[in-house]
């Protein structure tokens, strides 16, 4: 889904992440799923009660 824009923006809209209360595990669980079908590591990190933060990396194959 990541490579359609429009299909992706909709996704986001459709999680209820206004703050308050925040409520983005989510919203997060799915931007962790699909960076993770394109190889990118991901850690949902709790930062609050209903509150989450994505952290997603993709580990390089070169030097450095």
């Amino acid at each position: 889904m990541l490579d359609d824009p429009i299909a992706l923006t909709r996704a986001l809209l459709a999680f209820q992440t206004l703050n308050p209360p925040g409520d983005e595990e989510a919203c997060a669980a799915f931007l962790a799923e699909q960076l993770t079908r394109l190889g990118y590591s991901c850690e949902l990190q709790r930062f609050g009660e209903r509150r989450f933060n994505l952290v997603a990396w993709l580990d390089g194959n070169g030097p450095g």
